[in-house]
């Protein structure tokens, strides 16, 4: 509100608060005719030229307020026993028309609940009189006015058909005026800052007592679209189909949404329709949470999809992707489980951007393109994947957006706790989730926030114990194929990613045990060696966890290792290993400790090694306690060594 219109604003109010004061005076003095002059002054500040709506507005309910008293001393005036049709007849001889249709209306509203005249006559002789009011601005709020003092006393219990016409009468003459006020070259702004006193008439409609899903389909639906599609005012459509869809009731939306979907195609090509739509669509997507709407309802939807895509798309792309969200919403709550209709509203989407002169799309955009594509997760998973419509809209996606929607694909597997059983969807969702490993991103992740990055990568270990192939062959190249996918984010990621993948592998390695044709083939060789390599890789950077996954490797070549093998040779490497590292990397006594006490456990539990080998590493671990410094260390690390010489493997 610019500074002149507050001031003008403040210098009426107080001029209304002084005449206020007379009324409250006079009408204590029981001097009603006196009050009525005071009140006639009052309103004729409702004739100021120079006010904005907004600030006709605070007049309006400054003056409703006051009003409000007078009308609760007409209707006292009844329960004394005095008529108040002749006061309503006297107050029309006020000499303003604008104060005398307001002063008709309060004692009109008083007149109705004194039961002296049928309500139909006295509403009905109102909103004829109402036509003398000219002025737009001042029309629509005399309008709202009358609105407001009938909003109780409409004679739809006696006949509801006698309340439906007349408040379309008010409608449709209301949006005549709302309309005026554009055509007197008043901007779009102030006809919006008014727009709620003609979403009035549709609340009045929605509340009336008669009012049924039967009586809206068959009578006043029918009228209500036909005024709004005949004023062909975009502005005027928008906001009344708008209140239309907030204001009934979601049961009366199921049993008329193809004439409701068939009226919105049908207005003028200014009006956004698909904000309208996913309005729409919301609601019913919430209602359809709780309670079944007809099968239907998806055919419907989207053939008006199909129309809104071929007319209205060139120059809003981003509304429809998000109409596209909403539809969406919607179809996985009426349709949980045909993924084809996914498809369909995936399709329409690609046809919408191929549409696109430069077939290219923005940020903001792309964020809708995610919200899209994330939606059917959660239900169908790895399937979503393989639609063609998926792919195609993944690809016009930046590898940031791509980074973004891998973390939900990857959350969204895990959540779920679905087993991955063929190599084919573990190659499908590596060429996914590889945008998350990207070196660079992953510095970048650690920087604005270390501890989700953390979870990230927790789910990303999770998913590994998801793949079950079945065959061990294949698991084998499923695992291995998930390795190098993650291993591309560095030892940030292997420090969480390798204890997970090496301990999938071992996994197998049990389920070779007696398995001969596997073991001749070479096969645990290659699952032992893969690890072997990995946890090198993180050796330097992360010793204890790297000698604690050497050590299990060991062990679990216990199962299928033999003397003179390859295996036998490649478990001592398993154990020397460690060694190396406890003498290069360990420095803590406390930690050289520990660790050797694992190592010596270790060597005497396997049982592969010939002699050769195994003196070697029993040598050398005995040589290691000799060197620790604590005495107490070196005594019971010791002790465990003589275990050692117990052992059967020795030659």
């Amino acid at each position: 509100m610019s500074n002149t219109q507050e001031n003008l604003l403040n210098e009426v109010q107080a001029s209304i608060a002084e005449i206020a004061i007379q009324i409250k005076r006079t009408l204590e003095a029981g001097k009603l005719g006196e009050s009525i002059q005071f009140t006639e002054s009052m309103l004729k500040e409702l004739r100021n030229p120079s006010l904005s709506p907004a600030s006709y507005y605070v007049l309006f309910m400054q003056i409703f307020n006051e009003l409000k008293t007078l009308e609760d001393i007409f209707i006292a005036r009844k329960e004394s026993g005095r008529s108040v049709g002749v006061l309503y007849d006297s107050v029309q001889e006020a000499d303003g028309v604008l104060e005398r249709m307001y002063l008709m209306a309060t004692v009109g509203s008083a007149y109705i609940e004194s039961k002296e005249a049928p309500a139909k006559e006295v509403i009905e002789d109102l909103l004829e009189m109402a036509k003398s009011i000219q002025n737009p601005l001042r029309g629509l709020f005399y309008r709202y006015y009358l609105l407001k003092k009938l909003r109780d006393k409409w004679p739809d219990e006696e006949n509801i058909e006698d309340s439906i016409s007349l408040l379309l009468q008010n409608l449709q003459y209301m949006n005549f005026l709302w309309i005026k006020m554009s055509k007197q070259a008043k901007k779009n702004e102030e006809r919006a800052e008014v727009s709620m006193l003609l979403g009035e008439n549709i609340t009045r409609l929605s509340a009336l007592k008669g009012m049924s899903i039967d009586k809206y389909k068959n009578t006043l639906q029918p009228k209500l679209l036909y005024i709004i599609k005949k004023c062909n005012d975009p502005i005027s459509q928008q906001y009344l189909m708008d209140s239309l869809i907030q204001v009934f009731p979601d049961e009366y939306h199921i049993s008329t949404l193809q004439a409701t979907l068939e009226a919105l195609i049908s207005l003028n090509s200014a009006v956004d329709v698909k904000s309208l739509l996913i309005t729409l669509i919301d609601r019913l997507a919430r209602f359809a949470a709780d309670k079944e709407i007809p099968l239907n309802t998806f055919d419907l939807f989207n053939n008006c999809m199909e129309v809104v895509l071929d007319e209205r798309i060139t120059k809003e792309f981003k509304q429809f992707l998000s109409l596209q969200t909403s539809f969406l919403k919607l179809l996985l709550v009426v349709y949980p489980s045909e993924i084809k209709k996914v498809d369909m509203v995936l399709t329409n989407s690609v046809k919408a951007l191929q549409m696109r002169p430069n077939k290219t799309i923005d940020e903001s955009c792309m964020k809708i393109v995610i919200s899209l594509l994330s939606l059917p997760l959660p239900l169908f998973l790895i399937e979503v994947l393989k639609l063609p419509s998926y792919v195609t809209l993944y690809e016009y996606l930046s590898s940031s957006m791509h980074k973004e929607l891998a973390k939900k694909i990857i959350i969204c597997v895990v959540n779920r706790r679905r087993t991955i059983e063929s190599l084919e969807d573990v190659q499908l969702l590596a060429s996914f989730l590889k945008w998350l490993f990207d070196p660079r991103g992953i510095k970048e992740e650690i920087r604005n926030g270390f501890s989700e990055f953390e979870e990230l990568l927790f789910s990303a270990s999770k998913l590994v114990h998801l793949i079950d192939c079945k065959e061990i062959l294949t698991n084998f190249k499923a695992l291995t194929l998930i390795s190098s996918t993650y291993s591309t984010g560095g030892l940030s990621v292997s420090r969480y990613i390798t204890p997970t993948i090496v301990s999938a592998i071992y996994k197998l390695a049990y389920q070779l045990f007696g398995t001969t044709n596997l073991t001749a083939a070479g096969v645990p060789f290659e699952l032992f060696e893969s690890t072997y390599r990995s946890i090198d890789n993180i050796s330097e950077t992360y010793p204890t966890l790297a000698i604690k996954l050497y050590l299990q490797g060991a062990l679990t070549m216990n199962s299928i290792a033999a003397p003179n093998t390859d295996l036998e040779e490649l478990g001592y490497q398993f154990i020397s290993q460690p060694l190396i590292l406890y003498q290069d990397e360990l420095t803590d006594e406390e930690s050289r400790y520990r660790t050797l006490i694992l190592i010596i456990g270790t060597i005497q539990r396997v049982s592969y090694f010939s002699g050769n080998n195994y003196e070697s590493l029993t040598m050398s671990a005995v040589q290691y306690c000799k060197k620790l410094r604590s005495k107490e260390h070196q005594c019971k690390c010791l002790l465990m060594c003589c275990h050692f010489f117990y052992n059967e493997v020795i030659v």
